[in-house]
């Protein structure tokens, strides 16, 4: 059976690719201008139109989706077809402004095989069972892959409307080649095969698992993913996704497991530096921006994610697909802050100080800039009050975190200790940065 669902545009060759990007780059913002009146309005204001589009690189020229600007389109303005060849709206409601994006009868079908292109590409073929733990919801994916394997020829077995564990006990009579789902929900389901069917049931003939959801639990991708491999004794791919999922269907990790493809005919992403919103260069750390090249019914051009992660287009895979890579998503842009010239994420920091036993897992960054170099000074919590009064035991601890910080950020950072406590609770890490420095961030 062919690894590929669609060979030709899938392996077709890159200067082929940035050609048909560029051409579907001009038809998009001239539609987008002339059907749009808040893109015309937009692009206008940045004095940009569409005959200033001569290039890749011109889309720089665009201003960028961002959260006031989806506040402005909310709820029609992305809106490119009359409302009567709608057949499906999607959209992005959770945490930010709002966004709906229209998708008509073409978009549908070029999702089901993109999203058919997903699940051979991660190494499912025509014939198997895939079971779709994915909810179907709108901002959600489960319809989507629904379709995709049946373009691919493949046999669905639904997200249950009985509790998943019932369903299990189904599996090996079913013969599961496959499974898609979020990491916790693969997370959830791995727990029940052990439990039902006991470790890698053969009856099962699982191939492969994929993770169709950007975020992982607390940021631990490499040690979930191999908890899950291990556990489930099969390969487990992770497909392209937004934390906030405003497009779907967008790439997925192949089987050589060295980077996820963006299907180029589709998308156009970019990696830009989140304060200076500039190109970073190819592998380094920087924040996507998404353009829905094959759009028929709405209009995403230059689409801030918010997403961190690097990118890279080499000509070709040892898979034979020729589209660009970018690596799992390493954190978010709001949840980073540059210092010295370096773009450091929360995650990495808060992952290095949880090794430390002495500490709560509380922290707070503080960033200043009092003359014209960056302070940064990092309270974090002991978890033991008396370790305070304790001179050479204070020392020792101050000395870890700050080597440990050090490693993270690049550069020296002042330590303060703080009492278990201490710190007010929060609920996402940009509430853990404070910078105090005049830099435009994002909203």
């Amino acid at each position: 059976m062919s690894r590929y669902f669609d060979e030709e545009m899938e392996s077709m060759p890159k200067r082929r690719l940035l050609s048909l990007q560029l051409e579907r780059l001009k038809s998009l913002v001239s539609r987008a201008y002339s059907s749009s009146r808040f893109y015309r309005a937009l692009y206008d204001e940045g004095g940009v139109t569409p005959d200033d589009i001569k290039c890749i690189d011109d889309i720089q020229n665009l201003p960028f989706l961002d959260e006031q600007a989806l506040r402005d389109a909310y709820p029609n303005g992305l809106a490119l077809a009359p409302r009567r060849q709608f057949r499906e709206v999607a959209g992005c409601l959770n945490g930010g402004a709002p966004a709906l994006v229209f998708l008509t009868r073409k978009d549908l079908r070029y999702r089901a095989q993109l999203c058919a292109r997903n699940l051979v590409a991660a190494g499912l073929r025509e014939g198997d069972a895939v079971l779709n733990l994915m909810p179907s919801g709108m901002g959600f994916q489960g319809h989507g892959y629904d379709a995709g394997a049946y373009a691919a020829g493949m046999m669905v077995v639904p997200r249950p409307a009985c509790t998943l564990e019932e369903q299990v006990k189904l599996l090996p009579d079913i013969g599961m080649a496959g499974v898609c789902g979020s990491p916790v929900a693969l997370q959830n389901l791995t727990q029940m095969l052990l439990e039902q069917l006991g470790p890698r049931d053969k009856a099962l003939r699982l191939r492969l698992a994929m993770a169709c959801d950007g975020e992982w639990p607390d940021g631990l991708y490499d040690e979930t993913r191999e908890e899950l491999e291990n556990r489930l004794g099969v390969p487990v791919v992770d497909a392209v996704a937004m934390t906030r999922p405003l497009l779907h269907g967008l790439g997925v990790e192949c089987e050589e497991k060295n980077g996820l493809h963006v299907w180029a005919d589709a998308f156009l992403v970019e990696c830009v530096h989140p304060d200076t919103k500039e190109w970073v260069e190819e592998g380094y750390v920087g924040e996507l921006v998404w353009t829905w090249l094959a759009a028929d019914g709405s209009a995403v051009i230059r689409y801030r994610s918010g997403d961190l992660a690097t990118l890279t287009w080499e000509e070709t895979c040892p898979c034979g697909r020729t589209h660009p890579k970018i690596s799992h998503i390493l954190g978010r842009a709001s949840e980073s802050f540059t210092v010295a010239g370096k773009l450091v994420l929360a995650v990495a920091l808060e992952k290095e100080l949880n090794r430390i036993p002495d500490l709560t897992g509380e922290y707070r960054v503080l960033i200043e800039r009092p003359r014209t170099i960056d302070r940064v000074t990092l309270f974090v919590e002991v978890r033991d009050s008396l370790a305070l009064q304790d001179k050479e035991r204070t020392r020792r601890i101050r000395m870890q975190v700050s080597d440990t910080a050090k490693a993270v950020v690049g550069i020296r950072v002042q330590v303060e200790l703080v009492p278990p406590g201490a710190l007010p609770r929060v609920n996402t890490r940009a509430e853990r940065i404070e910078d105090g420095r005049r830099i435009l961030r994002l909203p």
